[in-house]
């Protein structure tokens, strides 16, 4: 990809980032997952939810 995009640095720090994110699931793979959270608006209320992949 760094071939591909050579000439765009946005996309470059992409793979940078990209890169660095599969080298710390490598390492860490039994403590790494990710977590979404959300929240909605309604009058009086406020939901909140939390999904863990």
């Amino acid at each position: 990809m760094e071939k591909k995009y050579v000439e765009v640095p946005s996309a470059l720090d992409v793979v940078k980032m990209i890169k660095q994110e599969i080298s710390v699931y490598q390492h860490h793979s039994d403590d790494y997952s990710y977590v979404f959270y959300g929240m909605r608006n309604r009058p009086l209320f406020i939901d909140i939810f939390c999904v863990i992949i």
